[in-house]
């Protein structure tokens, strides 16, 4: 017989998930020209990352150049309400700045490896587009969107999160899967949905192998603002 007994989530990992919907179109469609206009018509040669292949934009401090668009800084604010919200609501003091983007860009083949974001305060990553196939923008905006656990399937373009504890667990088999038993979670690209997540965290994008689409995504860093940083709350 179980005698009266008590499960505590110890240690919980929050990741954010919010979902600006089919009102983020007109943002979208003005995002991906304007990366597209930084790789291609201004010829801005990407840097290497965690990326194998693909386009990754340069964040450097004396040339964020994604923010000298007008559609990045629309972005920009509203990311900045939702980690205020997503700070607040886990115990964590708010007035956070997005203080870098960059693009993604990947191709077919194309990957990022297994990486954390450890000099950020925190990190995430929105969606403006599922894909560009033939120089077609491809959206797919859902109200339906979740993270799963487990590693997706073999279609490719995922973004995977890893248990930061994954390689401890080495004796207890999961049965079914849980927040307590699940090693990795993902998604998939959906338009108008951004990830907020801790900058420890690992986790890497699988590559298309069966499609030549493009998948691209805005990743960003944050930081508090000069008050909080300075211990002025």
């Amino acid at each position: 017989m179980v005698p009266n007994n008590r499960t505590f989530p110890c240690f919980p990992i929050p990741i954010g998930l919010y979902n600006f919907g089919k009102e983020s179109h007109e943002l979208n469609v003005r995002l991906v020209n304007d990366i597209c206009d930084e790789m291609e018509h201004l010829e801005t040669e990407g840097i290497s990352r965690s990326n194998v292949g693909g386009w990754h934009s340069d964040a450097m401090l004396d040339r964020d150049s994604m923010l000298q668009h007008g559609s990045f800084k629309v972005l920009k604010e509203r990311i900045e309400e939702c980690i205020d919200h997503f700070c607040t609501s886990n115990g964590y003091y708010g007035n956070v700045t997005v203080d870098h983007f960059w693009a993604n860009v990947n191709s077919k083949n194309n990957y990022n490896l297994m990486h954390h974001h450890g000099e950020s305060l925190m990190t995430g990553v929105y969606y403006p587009v599922k894909s560009i196939r033939d120089n077609q923008f491809l959206f797919n905006y859902s109200e339906n969107v979740s993270l799963d656990g487990g590693i997706g399937e073999d279609s490719g373009g995922a973004l995977i999160f890893q248990d930061p504890n994954f390689s401890l667990k080495t004796k207890l088999n999961a049965d079914e899967g849980g927040p307590f038993s699940h090693s990795h979670y993902y998604i998939y690209p959906v338009s108008g949905v951004l990830l907020l997540f801790p900058n420890y965290l690992l986790h890497t994008v699988t590559p298309f192998f069966d499609t030549d689409d493009k998948r691209v995504s805005i990743s960003f860093s944050c930081e508090y603002t000069d008050h909080i940083k300075n211990g002025n709350y």
